[in-house]
């Protein structure tokens, strides 16, 4: 059962996500392909799946079923921009990034494409929210705002 584990790797150095059991403590999967540090972590509703932002200007999609990578989400060339927070929409269809460019991308897991990007903060999008009914993302920046977006 996926409640008894859980990833404590928001802001990993070591470019990998780790799935631990928190019974006995061992990492029991561990997830490459980000290539810079890990900044953010979100399990997905269905609970197989998550997403994570890293300073490879990615977010990523990955199942523990298969032990797998799924999708890469790029917003540009490493070094141009980093990821610092990323959320999924209540059916996971939707994946937000929130990124040091003070912009969100938002992206269509299952088509792998680009929706939108979300502009107006100043500063960089260090946390995002989506409401429980799924019908507002919620965005938080170092500019002191935060925006209600729906």
């Amino acid at each position: 059962m996926i409640e008894n584990f859980i990833i404590p790797i928001p802001g990993s150095t070591d470019l990998k996500n780790k799935l631990w059991d928190i019974r006995d403590g061992m990492c029991k999967q561990t997830f490459e392909g980000h290539e810079s540090d890990i900044n953010s972590v979100t399990w997905m509703s269905n609970k197989n799946n998550f997403g994570s932002g890293a300073e490879d200007a990615s977010s990523r999609l990955f199942d523990i079923r298969s032990d797998q990578q799924l999708a890469v989400y790029a917003v540009g060339e490493p070094g141009t921009t980093g990821i610092c927070s990323v959320a999924f929409s209540k059916s996971g269809r939707i994946l937000f990034a929130g990124s040091y460019d003070c912009s969100v991308y938002v992206w269509d897991v299952l088509r792998l494409e680009g929706i939108c990007r979300l502009e107006s903060h100043e500063n960089r999008v260090a946390s995002l929210g989506v409401n429980d009914d799924g019908s507002a993302l919620c965005t938080a920046s170092w500019d002191t705002f935060l925006k209600v977006w729906n």
